[in-house]
């Protein structure tokens, strides 16, 4: 009888190990939810070090590597959140459930930055992100007020479709210190109904901080964005 016993708490004790994870999930921890896994706190400040390597063919094969900082500030609360970019307004996100909305962008208006909100908002993340598959979203294209274009910028792809699925928890190692950040990986298209994607990203998220790290990759352009330091 005892056999059975120990045999039956070794299989509870390997249920419990198993059970709280699947394939491509989080676990129960508080990095399953998209809102903390942005890091969304009033008067958050981040840093990052921006690096672009572009590759040209025209008229001949050429690199160019250019590196800036790059200064994040988050302002708000729930549910509405504000993303600058340097002392400028670039994003307005909205907080709902069950997902964080890319809500509207500004632009320059003459002397002003006016807000412009989407018709169709832009899915940033899902606040569960614990057994999430794939989502699709549309960001549309980026305007100053007499052009338009693609862009990207900071976690937000102008004017591309964009398919969007949690990957995994990895240990991440930047400046900004190590962390176990989880993994997006996100296709980027130039139309809805294209199945060849025309640029990659990665990005990785550390519960509680928020954009940890931004690699991506299409069109000539490679851009990696590392967090340096964040309070």
């Amino acid at each position: 009888m005892s056999r059975y016993i120990v045999l039956l708490a070794i299989l509870c004790s390997l249920a419990a190990l198993f059970g709280c994870t699947e394939s491509g999930t989080t676990g129960p921890d508080k990095s399953s939810d998209g809102s903390q896994l942005l890091g969304l706190a009033n008067a958050r400040t981040l840093e990052y070090l921006q690096t672009d390597t572009v590759t040209s063919f025209v008229p001949q094969y050429q690199v160019t590597v250019t590196s800036t900082d790059v200064k994040v500030h988050v302002t708000g609360s729930d549910p509405d959140w504000v993303i600058s970019i340097g002392d400028r307004p670039a994003i307005n996100l909205k907080v709902t459930d069950p997902y964080i909305l890319q809500n509207g962008y500004w632009r320059p208006i003459g002397n002003t930055d006016t807000l412009i909100y989407f018709a169709d908002p832009a899915i940033v993340l899902k606040r569960s992100v614990q057994g999430s598959v794939s989502w699709k979203t549309y960001t549309p294209m980026y305007s100053n007020g007499s052009t338009e274009s693609r862009l990207v910028l900071y976690n937000s792809y102008f004017g591309f479709y964009q398919s969007k699925a949690f990957v995994s928890k990895e240990q991440l190692l930047i400046p900004a210190g190590a962390f176990s950040a989880s993994r997006f990986d996100v296709d980027l298209f130039l139309d809805r109904t294209d199945s060849l994607a025309v640029a990659s990203a990665t990005e990785y998220y550390a519960p509680g901080v928020g954009l940890a790290k931004l690699v991506f990759e299409g069109q000539g352009l490679k851009r990696v964005l590392s967090l340096t330091k964040y309070y």
